[in-house]
């Protein structure tokens, strides 16, 4: 499941622009430590070069690799996989295309249980770089199949051709 909201900016930089958050949680694309509960109505300025862009929970993005700067790259490679609040007892799963047309190169499938959360690839083109899980009731204690990588969160640096990653939890 994927839930994004995207709130058009249309004032100059210096005003504030008021856009709606529907009811739920949501946390912030662009700053994963801000999360807010709707319903409200928020009122801020925004960064020239910055949407307010806001995501649900049991969300699951595949991002290209930072940097990359244009839309026409081989979307199965370098793939950057966000987890927002996975919940205990589900499993997600997101298509992967190759970026040409309809034809889909594989599938990214994400499982959290009480103890672990497990990302499998399947498809031989795809290949998952980095794992981030937004989640500030769980900790990451042990991580097969990839490097945890220091800081706030849970962020995994995936080992070359890895084909499952399983992060323990505390």
């Amino acid at each position: 499941m994927t839930c994004l909201l995207v709130a058009p900016v249309l004032v100059s930089q210096e005003e504030e622009v008021e856009y709606y958050i529907p009811a739920g949680r949501w946390t912030s694309f662009f700053n994963p430590e801000r999360t807010i509960q709707g319903p409200v109505w928020i009122k801020e300025i925004v960064p020239l070069d910055e949407l307010p862009v806001w995501v649900r929970p049991e969300t699951v993005l595949c991002l290209g690799p930072q940097g990359t700067g244009r839309p026409d790259y081989d979307y199965s490679q370098g793939l950057e996989v966000h987890l927002y609040e996975p919940v205990k007892g589900k499993s997600y799963e997101v298509n992967v295309p190759r970026g040409k047309g309809a034809e889909l190169v594989g599938v990214i499938r994400a499982e959290r249980t009480s103890g672990e959360i497990k990302v499998t690839v399947s498809g031989e083109q795809t290949e998952i770089a980095t794992i981030r899980v937004f989640d500030n009731d769980i900790t990451a204690t042990r991580v097969i199949g990839g490097a945890l990588k220091i800081g706030a969160g849970i962020e995994v640096e995936v080992e070359k051709g890895t084909r499952e990653v399983v992060v323990r939890l505390h």
